[in-house]
């Protein structure tokens, strides 16, 4: 595989990469959220990670913080905002790479 097409693909799976947390949180896709647990179905994105996560002098800070609505909407805001501007500009770039390699191969005649 040409060094090219590998970072075509690679740009494409990175894009993905950011948008499958946003998914999970949302809908509960089962690898790190499960259905019940899912935004839609109630549960709250940030519980989880700042409830049992944080040690250190902010401690209490981080673990008012969790559940709360408003830092519930701007975690998956800030999810769901890497997506559009990563996954777009890593398919168009990662698809043209793959579209030039294609493009520049030299032509050979049968004659």
């Amino acid at each position: 595989m040409k060094r090219e097409n590998f970072l075509g693909i690679l740009r494409i799976f990175m894009g993905w990469i950011f948008l499958w947390p946003f998914l999970d949180k949302l809908i509960g896709l089962g690898f790190t959220t499960s259905p019940k647990n899912a935004w839609l179905n109630g549960g709250s994105p940030t519980t989880g990670f700042l409830s049992n996560a944080t040690k250190g002098p902010l401690e209490l800070f981080y673990k008012t913080l969790a559940g709360s609505t408003v830092v519930d909407w701007l975690f998956m805001l800030g999810l769901l905002s890497q997506s559009p501007f990563v996954l777009p500009c890593t398919l168009v770039h990662g698809l043209s790479g793959l579209w030039e390699t294609e493009k520049n191969k030299p032509v050979t005649s049968s004659a």
